[in-house]
């Protein structure tokens, strides 16, 4: 297929608020750019600007041209009104950011929408008011816990209309995939999986050398990440072997209540709360943990398990979704959801039999469908089916 020009409309990006939002978008961006110009255009709601829009735009490689337009936040406390006034606000970011591509006279071939709703919505009106096709690639856990199901039918039946006004939509695992067709939603034809990197340079600070690393990256959402699960099941491994460490990177809206938590196991020194990081570090932090531990209620892919294991470590991992799909008897633990008991004496286990998962093998298990080459084409096989 020719070069074309893509616009990614990512729900999630990364941006000052959260560097690592929708990472995983990010990197099949950079894949698709290298057989295509991709613009991105994400409008981002903030806290953090004086001014009621803030733009900024960023080539991120010759083909990769990404523009983040900030909108402010509306301080009212009336919930109605707040969401109007930033939908509104939403909608002329993006405008902003549609500006810029035609002051350059860009022309976009076809648009790609990365999670609904409103990047659909904005799909749609490029669809309706100039005629550019688009495609969906959803991501979202929604449909695996419980969330679709509980919106109202006429939203189920508007995000149906969105999907089924896509030229095809792609999923990042054959578990989503699945359920999105039990549900009835239109179009789920192909996998996209996401893109696995390892970045092995040495981090400026210094790790432990005498004791036993568990590694956690997540969003600290309890209610999906299961963290305070396992603070609680790093008490009882603290009790057997107090050469364990837990470091954990990310932030959320239960940062400080889980630091509480770990205060009051008397885990203050062994677990280490590091808060969020950019990708690049939590790919070099990676290769200095022992063991990277997933306690999830439900995951859609796990692009961090896939990251520890291209570092070659074991994952111990609840069997939430994303992760059984990389994890065998060769690469880790599969533990039951919301067991405590078995994620303890994986982790026990763990410290004691690190020594049988050979990071050559980890690697070569998950080096092998990842790449962003691969995805890429992927990609591009999609593509040109979408614009026949």
């Amino acid at each position: 297929m020719t070069k074309k020009h893509i616009l990614f409309l990512p729900k999630w990006y990364p941006n000052h608020n959260d560097l690592q939002l929708g990472i995983f978008i990010k990197k099949h961006a950079l894949a698709v750019a290298l057989k295509h110009q991709v613009t991105i255009i994400y409008p981002c709601l903030s806290t953090h600007i004086s001014s009621t829009f803030l733009v900024e735009q960023q080539a991120i490689t010759p083909n990769l041209n990404q523009i983040i337009i900030y909108y402010k936040s509306h301080p009212s406390t009336n919930r109605v009104i707040r969401k109007s006034i930033h939908f509104y606000r939403y909608w002329q970011a993006f405008q902003k950011g549609w500006l810029i591509l035609k002051e350059n006279d860009q022309q976009i071939d076809l648009a790609h929408v990365h999670v609904l709703t409103r990047p659909a919505l904005l799909a749609l009106y490029l669809k309706k008011r100039h005629h550019i096709p688009y495609i969906i690639t959803e991501h979202w856990s929604g449909y695996l816990n419980g969330t679709y199901q509980q919106q109202s039918k006429l939203k189920q039946g508007f995000m149906q209309y969105l999907f089924r006004q896509a030229q095809i939509t792609t999923v990042v695992s054959p578990l989503l995939q699945s359920q999105m067709q039990q549900l009835g939603i239109p179009k789920v034809a192909a996998i996209t999986p996401n893109i696995i990197e390892n970045d092995p340079k040495l981090l400026a600070e210094t790790f432990p050398q005498d004791r036993f690393i568990f590694g956690v990256v997540a969003d600290l959402t309890d209610s999906i990440k299961n963290i305070s699960g396992l603070l609680r099941s790093m008490q009882k491994v603290k009790a057997k072997n107090p050469k364990a460490l837990l470091l954990i990177i990310g932030g959320g809206q239960d940062a400080a209540t889980l630091q509480e938590l770990a205060t009051d196991l008397a885990l203050t020194d062994i677990v280490i709360f590091k808060g969020r990081k950019e990708n690049q570090y939590v790919l070099r932090f990676l290769n200095h943990i022992d063991c990277l531990v997933i306690n999830s209620r439900y995951e859609t892919f796990s692009m961090v398990t896939a990251e520890a294991m291209m570092a070659g470590k074991p994952v111990i991992s609840s069997r939430c979704g994303g992760p059984e799909q990389f994890i065998d008897q060769q690469t880790g633990i599969l533990v039951d959801v919301d067991a405590n008991d078995q994620l303890t004496q994986a982790m026990l286990y763990m410290m004691e039999h690190y020594t049988d998962y050979h990071p050559t093998i980890i690697q070569q298990k998950i080096g092998e469908k990842y790449g962003a080459e691969k995805v890429g084409t992927v990609f591009n096989d999609i593509y040109a089916i979408a614009l026949q």
